[in-house]
């Protein structure tokens, strides 16, 4: 089983971040995936989620991107997911039906 690597960069004010993704986020990922997206919205950031590296991405992973993306909305910031695999993009297409944009917040 291959967890999801997480990694951040951030903008020197700290006001933009980068989240990058790399394997699978699953069940087993998903929350720290949720953590991480939290404690940057905590602290006042705009979230890019990087895509490019993610191998998989389930139905657990899905919702703790989609909790991010209303929680920063409500919090008055954005969360934009970057270069979804050809798989998640169609996926992500179905989303503006239950809520909004799936590019970003």
């Amino acid at each position: 089983m291959t967890l999801v690597d997480i990694t951040v960069e951030e903008g020197p004010a700290s006001t933009r971040a980068i989240v990058l993704l790399r394997g699978r986020v699953d069940v087993y990922g998903a929350a720290d995936v949720a953590a991480c997206l939290n404690a940057l919205l905590d602290r006042g950031a705009d979230v890019v989620v990087d895509l490019t590296n993610v191998d998989l991405i389930d139905s657990v992973g899905l919702l703790a991107l989609f909790e991010a993306r209303i929680r920063a909305r409500r919090l008055g910031h954005r969360l934009t997911l970057q270069h979804p695999a050809g798989h998640l993009s169609r996926v992500l297409v179905v989303a503006p039906r239950h809520g909004g944009s799936s590019a970003d917040a």
